[in-house]
């Protein structure tokens, strides 16, 4: 992956004087080893000279948006790697069994509230089931996240570097086909495995495979964080439909975050498809007073990736002129109350407004891999 490009809204020397780019070198193996098993490994290595605002996040949290660690070099730099893979078995027709490295997405929507792949990847198990009727599925996910930077690393202890503070995590997600209708009930848990003393003793209620347990069992203000959420989804038409979520992390204090929207394809003709949607989450969402236990991977937040406290309205169009040249455009509008923060907690000025809009045209060298050229121009505004 090659990019380059230039800052013009920036305004300082280096953006007037220098190049931003973006080079990625890395591979992609996957392979079915008989019928039920298979396997796939992603790596990349990568350097990038990223636009202010993305360098000032990468400084402050310690990573790339969406990428691993950074390691500075040059003047404006920065060095991060990322992978992904796993290794999925299926051993009767209604059971998977995956173990890997990656990340995962609840919803139908292009956020979500619940879980989104917004973060860097995480080690995971991940065990699924379906019904002989196809109507009902259902997942539960246990995975080790991790959070890097200098202020989050561990006592030494017997180790030559410390260890960045990490915590468990269960994701639990019920979905029932109604037909035109599907419902999703969705219960996420962050287990506090650490504290001033050191590693706490293991909770058996981590194995807990039930959703809803851990919820009725933790509460909403014990050590640990729990999420509980709904995913909607209603067909309109064969080419349309609407989707919505509701998520919750501490009802009693108002802590909601909601999600609406609409997807249709081939409005008006083939190869045109539209997306709106408009999502909400409440000053408080997703954070706890210990920060490291808020709903954050990486630094990151595992839903949205603008935090808490904001409201956002979004539209996407893409068009397909051929097989091969593909038109995007995308418009977001976004604006934080008082109290509105990011992952890390660093709150915005009551107002903040920001303007976000894409414009690219790709040509598509390999559908299958979607290997493409792209000429892209963006935008982000900030008003208070």
């Amino acid at each position: 992956q090659f990019e380059v490009g230039k800052e013009f809204r920036e305004g300082s020397k280096f953006s007037d004087t220098h190049l931003m780019g973006h080079n990625g070198r890395g591979f992609r193996i996957a392979a079915d080893l008989g019928p039920t098993v298979s396997f796939q490994s992603t790596f990349y290595e990568n350097q990038a000279t990223l636009p202010g605002y993305l360098y000032d996040f990468a400084q402050a949290t310690s990573v790339v948006p969406g990428q691993g660690r950074i390691k500075n070099f040059d003047t404006r730099g920065l060095d991060f790697a990322w992978a992904m893979g796993n290794v999925s078995w299926t051993p009767i027709p209604w059971l998977n069994v995956q173990l890997g490295q990656g990340r995962h997405f609840v919803g139908n929507g292009y956020r979500s509230m619940l879980l989104s792949d917004n973060t860097f990847s995480y080690p995971y198990v991940k065990l699924s089931a379906l019904s002989n009727n196809k109507r009902f599925s259902y997942s539960t996910i246990h995975a080790k996240l991790q959070l890097p930077g200098e202020a989050n690393r561990l006592p030494t202890g017997d180790a030559s570097e410390s260890l960045f503070y990490w915590k468990h995590a269960t994701f639990q997600y019920l979905s029932i086909n109604l037909g035109p209708t599907q419902i999703g009930f969705f219960e996420g848990t962050q287990w506090n495995n650490i504290d001033s003393s050191g590693v706490r003793p293991y909770d058996p209620l981590e194995l807990n495979p039930v959703i809803g347990v851990n919820a009725l069992v933790n509460g909403f203000n014990g050590r640990n964080t729990e999420l509980l959420g709904l995913d909607a989804k209603w067909k309109l038409c064969d080419k349309a439909f609407l989707y919505g979520q509701l998520a919750t992390t501490d009802p009693q204090q108002g802590h909601y975050a909601w999600q609406a929207g609409l997807q249709w394809f081939n409005l008006f003709q083939k190869e045109l498809h539209l997306l709106l949607e408009y999502d909400h989450a409440a000053v408080g969402t997703y954070l706890r007073t210990d920060a490291r236990m808020s709903w954050t991977q990486y630094n990151q937040p595992l839903a949205s990736p603008l935090g808490t406290g904001f409201s956002e309205a979004l539209a996407q169009l893409d068009y397909g002129m051929t097989s091969r040249i593909w038109l995007h455009g995308e418009l977001s509008l976004a604006q934080w109350a008082a109290g509105g923060a990011n992952a890390i907690g660093q709150e915005y000025e009551a107002g903040t407004k920001r303007v976000w809009t894409d414009l690219n045209v790709a040509w598509r060298m390999n559908q299958m891999t979607d290997m493409s050229i792209r000429s892209e121009e963006r935008r982000v505004g900030k008003e208070i």
